[in-house]
C-alpha cells in the first residue's frame, strides 16, 4: 500500500505546516465580537454536532500561535464564513477585516443578523450580496436549526456549482471500471478532471512532478495522498483515499443527503470514499464524483 513513500523535503522544497491544526480541518469560520463569545460557542457546537467542522477563535487560537497569521490562515482554509452580526460586531474593526479576507478569497458568507443598529456604509457594502438570516439573541433552537440549514445549503450549492449537477450517493461501483470525476476551485490543481479506473488503479496527489493531481498548495506534501481502486469480497469496486504519511494529514468529508456531514483525519491511514466526498489537502478542497462505466473499459482513460 505504501509504495509512495512521502518525501517531505524533495528537491529542497519543504511543506508548509499549519500554524493551527484546526485550520486544516475547518470548513466554516465563525466571525463574531468577543462580547458574543458564548453565542458563537453554542452555534459552533450545533454545527459541529452535525459533522461540519468550524473554526472558533476562542477555542482554536492558542497562546503560542502567531497572531493574526493563524486567523488569516483559518479564513483562507474555510470555504464558508458565518458572521454573527450584532450591535457589538458592527462596531468591531476585526469583524470587517475578517469579512474582507473572506471576500478576497471568494468564499461564501452567511450573515446571522441580530443587530438593532444599522451597519456602517462599509459593512453594508461588503455584505450587500451575501445571504442574510435574521436571528434572535440569545439564539433559539429554531435559530440554530435555520442557521445550520443555511450553512448546509451553501455547502451543497458550492458542490453543485463546481460540478454543475447534483450528486448521488454510492459506496461501491458494480462492474469492471469506474469513472472518477474530480474538481475544485480555479487553479487548485493541475491534471485531468476525468479518469476511467479499474481494480488496482492508483492516482498520486501532491506537489511532486510525478503526481497525477499536481497541487499548488504549499501545505500539501510532495507525495501527499493516493486514490486507489480496490475490489471488495462481493466483487464491486471501491475507491480508497490513502494518506502517505503527509506533513499535515488528509481530511476526508462525507456528505449524506445534504444535511448530515462527517469528517475524518487520515494520517498514514486510508478510508473508503463515496460519491460526493470532499478531500481536504492543506487548504485545497477536491470534490469527487463516482460513476459506473461499461465493463468493456479496462484501462485508465
Amino acid at each position: 500500500m505504501m509504495e509512495y513513500a512521502n518525501t517531505r523535503q524533495d528537491d529542497g522544497d519543504v511543506t508548509r505546516e499549519f500554524i493551527s491544526a484546526a485550520a486544516g480541518r475547518a470548513s466554516a469560520y465563525i466571525s463574531y465580537d468577543p462580547v458574543d463569545e458564548n453565542e458563537a460557542r453554542s452555534l459552533c457546537q450545533v454545527i459541529e454536532r452535525r459533522g461540519l467542522p468550524c473554526w472558533f477563535s476562542a477555542r482554536d487560537v492558542k497562546p503560542d500561535m502567531a497572531w493574526p497569521q493563524c486567523v488569516v490562515e483559518a479564513i483562507e482554509t474555510c470555504p464558508v464564513m458565518v458572521v454573527m452580526l450584532t450591535d457589538a460586531a458592527i462596531k468591531a474593526g476585526h469583524v470587517v477585516s475578517e469579512i474582507e479576507q473572506a471576500r478576497a478569497q471568494d468564499h461564501r458568507v452567511l450573515v446571522l443578523n441580530a443587530a438593532q443598529e444599522r451597519a456602517g456604509a462599509e459593512l453594508e457594502f461588503l455584505l450587500s450580496t451575501e445571504r442574510w438570516l435574521d436571528v434572535e439573541m440569545p439564539m433559539t433552537a429554531a435559530n440554530h436549526e435555520a442557521a445550520w440549514k443555511a450553512v448546509a445549503d451553501i455547502e451543497m450549492a458550492l458542490f453543485n456549482e463546481i460540478f454543475e449537477a447534483s450528486n448521488s450517493l454510492a459506496d461501491t461501483v458494480p462492474g469492471e471500471a469506474m469513472l472518477l470525476r474530480v474538481d475544485g476551485t480555479v487553479d487548485a490543481f493541475k491534471g485531468r478532471r476525468m479518469y476511467q479506473l479499474t481494480a488496482g488503479s492508483r492516482l498520486l496527489l501532491g506537489r511532486s512532478k510525478h503526481a497525477d493531481l499536481l497541487l499548488a498548495d504549499a501545505r500539501s506534501s510532495r507525495r501527499h495522498a493516493a486514490l486507489e481502486v480496490r475490489r471488495n469480497d462481493k466483487g464491486s469496486l471501491e475507491l480508497h483515499l490513502v494518506d502517505l504519511n503527509s506533513t499535515n494529514g488528509t481530511w476526508l468529508r462525507y456528505r449524506r443527503d445534504g444535511d448530515d456531514d462527517m469528517s475524518r483525519l487520515l494520517k498514514d491511514t486510508d478510508a473508503r470514499m463515496v460519491d460526493g466526498s470532499v478531500i481536504r489537502i492543506g487548504s485545497t478542497d477536491i470534490y469527487v464524483q463516482l460513476v459506473p462505466v461499461p465493463s468493456t473499459v479496462a484501462q485508465i482513460a
